[in-house]
């Protein structure tokens, strides 16, 4: 899973505090050392100028209350990720949350509108410059999730962040954000009723209606900017499947082809809950480890014992073509409702 960095806590998208995504958790980095380089890195990672950009600590844009991840940052200008510039190390520093770094960056990147809207994101430092075709500046962003892949939909237009209306949103939908943010699309799910809170600013889209294989959101059909017949409550959210590689390993059965499933993350192994556990997700499990998929079987309730440590995955969803089970639909690591008595199992086709 690819760092991730953002500015957060700006009036508008080119200013913020600068925070890192690590280890399933937002945080800061300190700004002992910090230098004009490593400004010029963040605002060109995110694909903006670094013309006349500067940097601000003293917390100008609120105070963090996540880990603050980094510390003595120095980078060259070469490099791809924050992570690749010297640093202390993950975790590893003696600063306060008043010494938060943040930048402002020039706004000097254009954006392709057509009375809709356009993406803006930091995923993967991956960034891209669009060309222009309208005055009017609108970007978007997912908000209030607990990972950069989920959130309530936000668009930027004149000077403001505003939401988008749940009239007709559906899968097709939420597949054309993700994509247009560089997530993944397959499996994209449509979330409504202001599943990641209400917005506090205006509703910008209604009626939103994609095919699913628009590049952006801004070639889908909408009543327009600003028209609308809704309220906050109806604000629309998506979660899109981040890209992981999960090792896994089947653990308690007589065979190597049978077992509990247990997943490692962050080198810590882990159980599976059989919340919605079927034999799509066995076949999966099965295609991962290299065992043949045919009557590939799932099995509930802990059918080979009871795993020990930590319950890592929930409401795990394939659709059985997948090649690994972090493509797989989920809620997110760490998240579930289950006891180890859920702990789900396997059986591949030896």
């Amino acid at each position: 899973l690819g760092k991730t960095l953002r500015l957060f806590g700006g009036r508008t998208p080119y200013e913020g505090r600068v925070e890192v995504y690590h280890n399933g958790v937002w945080g800061t980095i300190c700004d002992d050392g910090w230098t004009a380089k490593d400004t010029a890195f963040v605002c060109e990672a995110l694909g903006l100028s670094p013309q006349n950009a500067s940097a601000v600590s003293g917390s100008p844009y609120g105070v963090a209350t996540g880990p603050i991840h980094l510390d003595d940052v120095s980078c060259v200008g070469n490099e791809s990720r924050i992570d690749q510039c010297r640093h202390n190390g993950w975790g590893n520093h003696n600063c306060g949350h008043s010494e938060d770094v943040s930048v402002n960056c020039s706004a000097h990147f254009s954006l392709f509108i057509f009375f809709r809207v356009d993406m803006f994101h930091s995923s993967f430092f991956n960034r891209m410059t669009l060309s222009q075709k309208s005055v009017s500046e609108i970007t978007t962003r997912l908000a209030g999730g607990k990972t950069p892949y989920e959130g309530r939909v936000e668009v930027y237009h004149n000077g403001e962040w505003g939401s988008v209306c749940n009239d007709d949103w559906d899968g097709n939908d939420a597949a054309v954000i993700c994509r247009s943010l560089g997530f993944p699309w397959q499996g994209a799910q449509s979330l409504r009723w202001a599943f990641f809170g209400q917005g506090l600013g205006p509703i910008y889209l209604d009626d939103v209606s994609c095919n699913g294989r628009e590049k952006d959101i801004q070639h889908c059909a909408n009543n327009g900017i600003g028209r609308h017949n809704c309220d906050h409550k109806q604000d629309v959210s998506v979660r899109c499947l981040p890209f992981w590689s999960i090792t896994t390993r089947l653990v308690g059965g007589q065979t190597p082809y049978e077992g509990r499933v247990e997943v490692s993350n962050n080198g810590i192994w882990g159980t599976v809950c059989d919340d919605g556990w079927d034999d799509k997700d066995a076949a999966v499990v099965c295609r991962s480890l290299g065992y043949p998929t045919q009557n590939a079987a799932s099995s509930c309730c802990a059918h080979y014992g009871q795993g020990s440590g930590p319950i890592h995955l929930d409401i795990v969803s394939c659709n059985g073509t997948e090649t690994d089970i972090g493509q797989c639909p989920n809620l997110g690591w760490g998240i579930h409702n289950c006891g180890h008595h859920e702990d789900a199992s396997v059986s591949c086709s030896p």
